[in-house]
């Protein structure tokens, strides 16, 4: 196996990724899913120049179809679940908290404002 050393430290300012789901049941506006603001928090995050710290990618399936709007972020330390957001004002506050992060460097503590959309995946 190759030391970690030799690999190219791509990730050097990566603060984390966020991965939204957007099919299937818990993406899908169809079947009852809130719309879900992808590509602002895509073009918010580029704006405010933290593309490096922060990945933002649409996914077709994340594997939990039961609650609505699934979103992980993953860390260097941590992989965090969401679901069931059903307002803009839910995603801004996971915009924000992105966003502070990035400033930041590395991940702030979960805010209260999003515990209650938080689940545990395994």
């Amino acid at each position: 196996m190759t030391e970690q050393k030799d690999w190219p430290d791509y990730n050097k300012k990566r603060v984390g990724n966020l991965i939204i789901c957007k099919a299937g049941t818990c993406g899908n506006t169809k079947k009852g899913a809130y719309p879900i603001p992808a590509d602002e928090f895509k073009d918010t995050i580029n704006k405010k120049g933290f593309k490096k710290q922060f990945k933002v990618s649409v996914s077709e399936c994340l594997g939990v179809c039961k609650p609505h709007n699934v979103s992980t972020v993953l860390t260097k330390d941590k992989q965090y679940w969401f679901g069931m957001f059903r307002s803009k004002e839910a995603y801004d506050d996971l915009l924000d908290w992105i966003i502070k992060s990035s400033e930041k460097g590395e991940m702030l503590e979960l805010p209260k404002s999003l515990e209650k959309y938080s689940f545990e995946r395994y």
